[in-house]
């Protein structure tokens, strides 16, 4: 009877993590345009390339080299060279969670100002980073920005 009631217990603690998982949706775009839009915190959204050599490591996670767009009123045609600090959240030892993994190719990131450092924080649905954005994907948040209709994905 212990063994069985143990074994409840334990079922229902590992039952949130696998439920939050299961809650993550697709990263999206436009939902992380709106996302950003409406926080009282304010964002870059930047369309680019991380270097794949952290400048250094921060008290909080490492530091990278940025390079690409950065949207404006006219969409992304802002050069933008600069340094991101990743900030992790994890509850798993993923490859993503690693200190040293760095996303590689196009990156659609969305990142907060905080004061004069830019940060991305790679939540664990990784929504407000879009790996390899489609020209769908692009057209959508560009037509949310200009005031568009603003539709996600489901």
């Amino acid at each position: 009877m212990r063994i069985a009631r143990l074994a409840a217990v334990l079922g229902l603690m590992i039952l949130p993590q696998g439920a939050m998982a299961l809650s993550c949706l697709i990263p999206d775009a436009v939902r992380a345009y709106e996302t950003a839009r409406k926080a009282k915190e304010e964002y870059v959204v930047l369309l680019g390339q991380f270097d794949q050599a952290p400048v250094k490591q921060g008290k909080t996670g490492p530091v990278l080299s940025f390079s690409g767009k950065q949207l404006g009123g006219s969409g992304f045609r802002t050069a933008f060279n600069g340094q991101i600090t990743l900030v992790r959240h994890c509850l798993t030892a993923e490859p993503a969670c690693d200190a040293t993994y760095v996303p590689w190719g196009e990156q659609l990131i969305f990142v907060q100002k905080k004061g004069d450092r830019l940060v991305l924080f790679e939540s664990l649905c990784g929504d407000m980073l879009v790996a390899k954005p489609s020209k769908d994907d692009l057209q959508r948040l560009l037509t949310c920005h200009r005031g568009g209709e603003c539709l996600e994905l489901n």
